[in-house]
């Protein structure tokens, strides 16, 4: 076998879950190779590590401590201002927004009939004594006796 096929038997390897064809492989490719050796060698330092770690240990009383919490906590009835956020909130929501639809559209029918701005009749700048007669040939002369002639 190759150190390939070695790396990836060697924590098998350590637990002793290969069958003794395959620990003996192994055995005798780690008496020859000195990089799997080491690869070897740096996993049993971490499963030490591991096991040694009192974290990872609880006392024998934890499991059902927190399933007697969680118990506890769903047994509860829920809290009627709970159920209320549940359901009212979406229903206030959706009648604010229909309601705030036929408001538009009453509004839109009232001003649809009524005209904003009455219409007037505007005089034309021109005929005002505030301003000098338009020089003849002049581009505004020419657009002001187009717009009289349309009238």
């Amino acid at each position: 076998m190759n150190c390939r096929q070695i790396r990836k038997k060697l924590s098998p390897y350590i637990d002793e879950q290969l069958d003794s064809r395959r620990q003996e492989q192994v055995r005798d490719h780690l008496q020859s190779c000195q990089n799997c050796s080491t690869v070897l060698h740096q996993l049993e330092q971490l499963e030490d590590l591991l096991q040694d770690d009192l974290r990872l240990q609880a006392d024998a009383f934890t499991l059902t401590r927190i399933k007697a919490a969680i118990s506890a906590k769903s047994d509860q009835p829920l809290p009627v201002w709970s159920l209320l956020q549940k359901v009212l909130a979406p229903s206030i929501v959706f009648a604010g927004l229909v309601l705030g639809v036929l408001l538009g559209i009453q509004l839109h029918n009232t001003f649809k009939r009524t005209p904003i701005v009455e219409p007037q009749t505007h005089t034309s700048l021109v005929d005002s004594t505030f301003f000098e007669p338009l020089p003849v040939g002049s581009i505004t002369a020419t657009y002001v006796s187009m717009n009289a002639i349309q009238k």
